[in-house]
């Protein structure tokens, strides 16, 4: 069985290979047109106001310029403070500026970002288009035709909110201090048999260097190892409800979590000695910021989202890859310029090829019809990244439509991005027993909420047990829902296989391949057909009785 295990390695890793020699020579090419990327029909129409926009600037050699002072960012700081009265509400401009000129004084910015208050530098040279920069501003619907106008300005694009794919359901309530108790000790006293199962062949059938097992461990965790359960009627064959994975569990591989809110001042964090678990960035306006504290970063919106997403993802209990680093990156607003901006920053002086995976639990419903030059420079970016193995992970979204429709005139990004997995849920447990670690055959089927389609690569469990200390410095512990949760599974899966191999540089289609093989193909009742309907596995398919 050993020779044969090897062999299927072996040809596994020749396949992803060629894939990756293949998919390099795309992202090369599809740097350079980025247009060619994503279908685009022309809108015939756009309702322009005031608000945010993003200006991309022609930045060749010829046009190079220094943050502040460049010729561009003069212009148009002039041209606002010029008119003015052709804002519908002129006094935002001189918030602004006393919002500005504060932040100044409490924040330290990781970047120059100019003397101007009105307009600025997200990036000087974008990543995967280095004769591009980003900057912006607040303009008025006048201004913002004039811009357009300018010399060297590429294009000036609202800047898009996006919202969390989490999913706030009378089903999965905070827990009581009480309520928790009683299913911690649920956990510790169900299926506490001898050990059913064998590592050695654990070992043989996955490859893995070593096993570990976390015995009764959450449902949203023991449905990752192990292929469908079918023994509901049979009290011989109980389901299994340990957590079998990697002893490497991601060490070395750095996961980047763009969120809301995060703690790290946790006991699922509390390994650190092996591993970092921080906050590493903090983006307001497009603004990187110094977080003040390693463990702590959080905004006046006071949202946990984040924490929960990170704990899903590498949390010492909750988590996947419990020896993954797990770098918060909190977005003060959810929209296209705080992303875009941690994504330059990470890109420029965190990023490290072949150890890094993004994840975003979020997302936002573009028209077809009407897809802005953003989205197209926002997939040079994300080619860039691949092209040198980053890993992205995106939640599919939790509306029940499809992620992408021509009919509706509708794609979700960034699921719908190249080079992105895009994660749906499964409905793993059920309303009447919320809080079980038992899986019932009956619910291996799409979540109500879930979204799907063509670009949505692979499911995982919609419900997750998740624990934190929340905004108000309390710890709690609860059933999440949504996507938002699905994605950081599938995030977590992604840096335990990278590092159990890190001989095999992976990019994301060469990564999407090797978790095709190992996953559960057409198990998923209610994915309609022709769509892809694959339950994520994390290597070990072997079903064991509990």
């Amino acid at each position: 069985m050993k020779l044969y295990t090897n062999i299927y390695i072996i040809v596994v890793y020749i396949v992803i290979q060629l894939l990756d020699t293949i998919v390099s020579n795309q992202v090369n090419s599809s740097t350079t047109n980025p247009q060619d990327n994503i279908k685009k029909v022309e809108s015939p129409f756009e309702k322009l106001e005031d608000a945010y926009y993003l200006i991309f600037i022609n930045n060749t050699i010829e046009n190079k310029f220094d943050n502040g002072s460049n010729s561009i960012i003069s212009d148009i700081h002039t041209l606002i403070v010029n008119n003015k009265h052709t804002y519908k509400e002129p006094e935002k401009l001189k918030k602004i500026e006393q919002d500005s000129k504060l932040n100044k004084t409490q924040f330290r910015y990781l970047i120059d970002y100019g003397d101007s208050n009105y307009v600025y530098p997200i990036s000087n040279s974008l990543s995967g288009e280095e004769d591009t920069a980003l900057l912006y501003s607040y303009l008025s619907e006048d201004l913002v035709k004039i811009v357009r106008s300018l010399p060297n300005v590429i294009t000036c694009e609202l800047n898009n909110q996006f919202e969390y794919f989490n999913s706030s359901l009378p089903s999965s309530p905070l827990l009581s201090p009480l309520l928790a108790s009683s299913i911690t000790t649920t956990l510790s006293s169900s299926s506490a048999a001898a050990a059913h199962y064998n590592k050695k062949d654990i070992k043989l059938e996955t490859n893995w260097k070593d096993v570990e097992i976390r015995e009764n461990s959450d449902l949203h965790l023991s449905i990752l190892s192990q292929g469908k359960f079918k023994n509901d009627d049979d009290e011989n064959h109980p389901y299994d409800t340990n957590y079998y994975y990697p002893s490497t569990a991601g060490k070395d591989i750095d996961i980047f979590i763009f969120d809301s809110g995060f703690n790290f001042n946790h006991a699922e964090f509390s390994n650190k000695d092996e591993r970092d678990a921080k906050c590493i960035l903090m983006i307001s306006g497009g603004r990187v910021i110094q977080p003040f504290s390693d463990d702590y970063c959080h905004g006046p919106n006071l949202d946990d989202h984040g924490s929960g997403v990170a704990d899903n993802a590498a949390g010492l209990k909750h988590g996947v890859a419990n020896k993954a680093n797990v770098y918060g990156i909190y977005l003060n607003e959810l929209d296209e310029v705080n992303y875009i901006a941690g994504l330059e920053y990470i890109s420029k002086y965190l990023f490290r090829p072949y150890k890094a995976v993004f994840n975003f639990s979020f997302g936002g419903y573009y028209s077809i019809s009407d897809l802005n030059k953003f989205v197209y420079r926002e997939q040079s970016i994300i080619n860039y990244l691949a092209s040198q193995g980053g890993i992205f992970v995106a939640a599919a979204g939790n509306e029940n439509v499809s992620v992408y429709s021509e009919k509706d005139n509708r794609i979700v990004f960034p699921c719908s991005f190249n080079h992105v997995i895009c994660v749906g849920g499964i409905e793993n447990v059920d309303s009447k027993d919320p809080f079980t670690t038992i899986m019932h055959s009956s619910n291996y089927k799409k979540a109500k909420l879930s979204n799907y389609g063509t670009f949505v690569s692979l499911y995982a469990p919609f419900y997750t047990h998740v624990a934190f200390k929340d905004s108000n410095l309390q710890d709690v512990e609860y059933l999440a829902s949504g996507t938002s949760f699905s994605s950081s599974l599938v995030a977590g899966i992604v840096a335990t296989i990278m590092s159990e191999n890190k001989d095999i540089k992976f990019t994301t289609y060469s990564m999407l391949y090797y978790l095709t093989t190992l996953s559960s193909n057409n198990t998923i009742s209610g994915v309609p057909d022709d769509y892809p309907n694959l339950l994520i596995n994390n290597g070990k398919n072997t079903v064991y009785p509990g």
